[in-house]
């Protein structure tokens, strides 16, 4: 979410967006007339679908100095992007509040825009925990013979990748046989994730939470 120095009405739900700070002008107009909520700062969500929100004196009172300060300033061109939650809407209120979580870096920085647009998406980028790396399998792996058993062996078959060399997740590859009379057999080998992922372990909630690669 973006943040700025406005102070309109406001008005539940949990939802978590990227967004910069901005400064108080029209804020501060919208809160004179109303004659509340001074104190305040508006979030200006870079998702042009979720509503603003309302950052309240107290959440305010809660942020960085130099957040405080930036929001506070006419000046545009150096803005920085924050992580912010709605926390309440209340009846009656235009505007949700919202807290700050954290803030993601400067605007026009590579990687700040990068933590921006996960952080809006809810993708998560953290490192895994201890419990989840306690869930792989010890290296080197091979498959046990009662596994071995249940399956089709292709081990003899040339069976090759067409991901490109920096690619972290080799799930799929491809093999393609002559069979005569100008026909050849294509076979296209989809890694078996779910056997190594036990339902209810840390690494399993871990890829229900995350969902998606990156």
């Amino acid at each position: 979410m973006a943040a700025t120095a406005a102070p309109p009405p406001v008005g539940s739900s949990s939802s978590s967006n990227a967004a910069v700070l901005t400064p108080p002008a029209a804020a501060a107009a919208a809160a004179l007339v109303s004659g509340a909520y001074k104190g305040c700062l508006m979030l200006v969500p870079l998702d042009p679908r979720l509503p603003k929100g309302l950052l309240t004196p107290g959440a305010v009172a809660e942020l960085p100095a130099e957040l405080r300060a930036e929001a506070c300033r006419s000046d545009l061109t150096s803005r920085t992007f924050v992580a912010a939650a709605i926390t309440e809407w209340p009846a009656g209120s235009a505007f949700p509040y919202v807290s700050v979580r954290t803030s993601l870096g400067p605007t026009g920085d590579i990687e700040a825009g990068t933590a921006a647009l996960l952080a809006g998406e809810g993708l998560r980028e953290q490192d895994f925990s201890l419990e989840t790396y306690a869930c792989l399998p010890k290296v080197p792996w091979s498959i046990s013979a009662a596994e071995a058993a249940t399956r089709a062996d292709f081990s003899a078959w040339r069976i090759f990748s067409i991901d490109p060399i920096t690619a972290r997740d080799l799930d799929d590859a491809l093999s393609i046989q002559p069979l005569g009379k100008g026909r050849w057999r294509l076979g296209v080998h989809i890694a078996d994730v779910a056997s190594f992922v036990k339902p209810g372990t840390a690494l399993d909630e871990e890829a229900q939470a995350r969902g998606t690669s990156v």
